[in-house]
């Protein structure tokens, strides 16, 4: 629970979820919070500025003890913002294999990729090629067999974020609009949501129903950056829903 934010001021805590509106909802809370260092914090990178700074706005700030006691306040809001898993999943692909990949050697592809990419090729009985990287669906596979202890924060479980955690209000990436009223309800005060962070997808010559066994390269080459429905099939989509079940039951509860 380190990475929870809370605002002492407002009685209001948040637990952030890689891949789930992640910067921009920090940055809204970090703006909402009135905190004298808000203006510096949100130069630049709002996660390494929130870890590198003891503000009070972390629970990884305060002591265990101290902590805790946020965590069991009856006085405390707690909300938390869920997503589609299969949505998230096609997004942690996306972003990390393919639009943040193109390079050809070991040591500067994203470390977070490193054991997705080893845990296939050895699969196959064969050498990682990070180059080459790995499809959808062979993504999918290592995520069918990984536990979230073993998984990078944007792949793991977003039920593995809330363990222990009494909050008492959700929401859905997919309806941002009811967080945004919410939270003008119970601060009295305007909020704005910043900009959402999307892959810019273009236009493109290229076309196939079903990139789920395409190799990023192709996916850049073909600039076809793929949408969710090129990706998801009904194998993988059975393969994703019963690896997160738990996530797919708290989102449809959700608001």
């Amino acid at each position: 629970y380190n990475n929870i934010l809370v605002s002492t001021r407002h009685r209001l805590m948040f637990t952030p979820i890689a891949k789930n509106a992640h910067t921009s909802l920090k940055r809204m809370f970090v703006q909402l919070s009135g905190h004298p260092q808000s203006i510096e914090l949100l130069r630049g990178d709002i996660h390494s500025n929130l870890v590198s700074n003891s503000t009070g706005l972390r629970l990884a700030d305060y002591s265990s003890e101290q902590a805790q006691s946020h965590l069991q306040n009856p006085d405390h809001t707690h909300f938390a913002v869920l997503r589609n898993p299969l949505s998230r999943a096609v997004s942690g692909y996306v972003s990390k294999f393919v639009t943040l990949n193109p390079s050809a050697s070991e040591g500067t592809v994203q470390s977070e990729i490193h054991p997705a990419i080893d845990w296939v090729y050895t699969q196959k009985g064969q050498a990682p090629n990070f180059q080459q990287s790995i499809t959808f669906n062979e993504f999918v596979g290592y995520l069918f067999q990984a536990d979230d202890d073993e998984l990078d924060t944007h792949f793991k479980s977003q039920s593995a974020y809330l363990r222990n955690q009494s909050i008492n209000h959700w929401f859905r990436t997919e309806r941002l609009d009811r967080l945004t009223d919410f939270l003008q309800d119970y601060l009295c005060q305007s909020v704005t949501l910043g900009h959402i962070g999307s892959v810019q997808r273009k236009k493109t010559l290229f076309r196939r129903k079903h990139k789920d066994n395409m190799l990023p390269g192709k996916m850049r080459d073909a600039t076809a950056i793929p949408f969710e429905h090129e990706l998801l099939t009904s194998d993988n989509v059975e393969k994703l829903s019963e690896r997160f079940a738990e996530d797919m039951q708290r989102w449809e509860q959700c608001q």
